[in-house]
């Protein structure tokens, strides 16, 4: 598929067959230092003691459930679960308009996905608050589908959200490419019984943690190219 009109043809014939979902954090946006830090700040103030080993042991995980599974081994007084939890994405929102940075290839492999003709869609384990924030702060758009894991009964790394994204877009899972860079991002997609393109951040997960999970590893997003994709699909 080197050449325009091999190119042309897979377009013509199908692409409108197949999807890719983006992860967000961390693989659009550099957001999981953000994450961590505002779970840090808060848990600090929650008398938990918190590190960002400990915050990395969660990537992935809906803030929710990684409030509630901190809360079930460190109880604390003066703020219920679901006040915390919105209080963290409260922290994350304010950050990543002032911090965040679209991460080394991110919108070039959005900009590629969507001419490829395939739908497209982000996949977060953040609340849909937060997916917008970050869309608006990035300006990209032109997905076919955005959706958040608070809408699903289970977060990551059960499968759920994949699911209800392929179910969203008319895709068979089987047809979609998921990029993620979290083990528990990973694993929900291979869950779903899709292809898994894995971007660890080598400041949480090597290569040798991720290689049993996801399907092809690459640095970054820097690394994908047109042609990766549409060798994925056919």
């Amino acid at each position: 598929m080197k050449d325009n009109n091999q190119f042309s043809s897979y377009k013509n014939q199908f692409a409108s067959m197949y999807a890719i979902i983006f992860d967000m954090d961390g693989v659009l946006i550099d957001s999981e230092p953000i994450w961590k830090d505002a779970g840090i700040e808060l848990f600090t103030r929650l008398g938990v003691p918190m590190t960002r080993e400990r915050m990395a042991e969660t990537m992935g995980m809906r803030c929710d459930e990684v409030v509630a599974l901190r809360y079930a081994s460190n109880p604390w007084e003066g703020m219920t679960v679901g006040e915390a939890s919105d209080e963290l994405i409260r922290l994350v929102v304010e950050k990543t308009k002032a911090l965040g940075q679209a991460l080394p290839g991110a919108l070039s492999a959005i900009r590629i996905a969507q001419d490829m003709g395939v739908k497209t869609a982000i996949a977060s384990s953040s609340p849909m608050v937060l997916i917008e924030a970050v869309i608006e702060h990035l300006g990209i758009g032109g997905f076919d589908s955005l959706h958040s894991a608070f809408s699903e009964k289970r977060g990551k790394p059960a499968p759920d959200v994949y699911l209800a994204t392929a179910k969203a877009l008319d895709i068979l899972p089987e047809h979609c490419i998921v990029i993620e860079d979290s083990l528990n991002g990973m694993k929900a997609a291979k869950a779903a019984g899709m292809t898994c393109i894995g971007i660890p951040d080598a400041r949480y997960f090597s290569h040798e943690q991720v290689s049993g999970v996801a399907d092809h590893i690459f640095d970054s997003l820097e690394s994908c190219t047109r042609e990766q994709f549409v060798s994925l699909f056919v």
